[in-house]
């Protein structure tokens, strides 16, 4: 008996260093089970896989798909090779995250794909980049985080907080309801007229942009600015003076424009006569303008040249009667034909 506990002693200090120099750890054994039928293969990049284990499960809404076949790590990237059923179509717009089971349990691949993706499904060699894959936080990073909430993360205000909360609220209940109910009321409004203030808020970039484009002249006008003011300032009196000039002309413009529509109306009633005497011969001025008209149709049609021979024979009666002047209150014989007549009975050879 004695001989076999040395002899179990002895195999257990020679195969003691070789388990410790080889670096053994149950997070390396692969894990059990896998998918069943026909597969293909995926390629995932990942940032961190520190506890993510070869034939980890990769499930979708909580189904195993498939599992991890490999892993293997170049300049900070992690490649993790996916064997995904082909039971199952995922699309090119899938995200791939490491969550675990428990806080000591094993880590997996959870698969998100959206029900509205347009684009081609994923297919055998494919590769997920790092964009569309994340990591779960760790039960260390998840105890570091509570530790800093409980330590430093202020939560030993939230008493403080709440009782000021109460001490102000004290008496006063009515009037907070009151508020808010009115600030419920004005965010809606706001949200009523989000078009208008999207409106208002695209023409103020507008604005800006081409405010920021004169950005140079703007510093100008305002490096001057001052200046003009320092000169206004300085000529307050002349300035002065000046507004006084300019409202004794105002005054005399006034009185001039009315002195001149006076006068005009004046004028207007001495036209009215002439243009009642216009209005009366109306009737003889049209067809004297029309036979004006006529004739000098006439005249272009017989003067087709830049000239014209015009020979004009006048016959004077010695036997006249003598002419008097008139006398003041005598009357003078209409003629015996009107102006139209006259030149109608010239056009027609009536006259020489």
């Amino acid at each position: 008996m004695r001989r076999r506990h040395a002899a179990l002693a002895a195999v257990l200090l020679a195969t003691a260093p070789l388990a410790a120099g080889c670096g053994f750890s149950l997070n390396q054994l692969p894990s059990t089970g896998g998918v069943s039928g026909p597969t293909y293969r995926l390629t995932a990049h990942f940032d961190d896989v520190s506890d993510l284990t070869v034939g980890a499960k990769v499930k979708l809404q909580g189904v195993v798909i498939g599992q991890v076949e490999a892993i293997t790590t170049k300049n900070y990237d992690a490649a993790v090779a996916i064997d995904v059923s082909r039971k199952f179509t995922l699309p090119a717009d899938s995200t791939f995250e490491i969550r675990f089971t428990t806080p000591l349990g094993e880590d997996y691949v959870a698969v998100t794909a959206l029900k509205d993706s347009s684009g081609p499904p994923l297919g055998d060699g494919d590769s997920v980049s790092a964009q569309h894959t994340t990591e779960a936080p760790t039960i260390e990073d998840t105890f570091a985080a509570l530790s800093l909430l409980l330590n430093g993360g202020g939560l030993d205000k939230l008493q403080v907080i709440v009782r000021e909360l109460s001490t102000a609220l004290d008496g006063h209940v009515g009037a907070a309801r009151d508020t808010l109910t009115r600030l419920q009321q004005v965010i809606g409004d706001l949200d009523a007229h989000k078009g208008d203030i999207d409106h208002l808020l695209t023409a103020m970039d507008r604005l800006s942009a081409q405010l920021d484009q004169h950005s140079g002249l703007i510093t100008t006008a305002l490096e001057q600015f001052p200046q003009t003011i320092d000169l206004l300032a300085q000529d307050t009196g002349r300035i002065r003076t000046l507004l006084g000039k300019v409202g004794e002309l105002g005054g005399t413009v006034k009185g001039l424009l009315a002195r001149g529509q006076q006068a005009l109306l004046s004028d207007l009633d001495g036209l009215r006569p002439t243009l009642d005497a216009l209005a009366a011969s109306r009737d003889s001025l049209i067809p004297t303008f029309n036979s004006l008209i006529k004739f000098g149709n006439l005249f272009d049609r017989a003067t087709p040249g830049d000239y014209l021979n015009l020979f004009i024979t006048v016959q004077v009666p010695f036997a006249m009667p003598p002419q008097h002047p008139k006398q003041p209150g005598a009357t003078v014989a209409a003629p015996a034909t009107s102006p139209s007549d006259a030149i109608a009975s010239l056009l027609t050879g009536g006259l020489r």
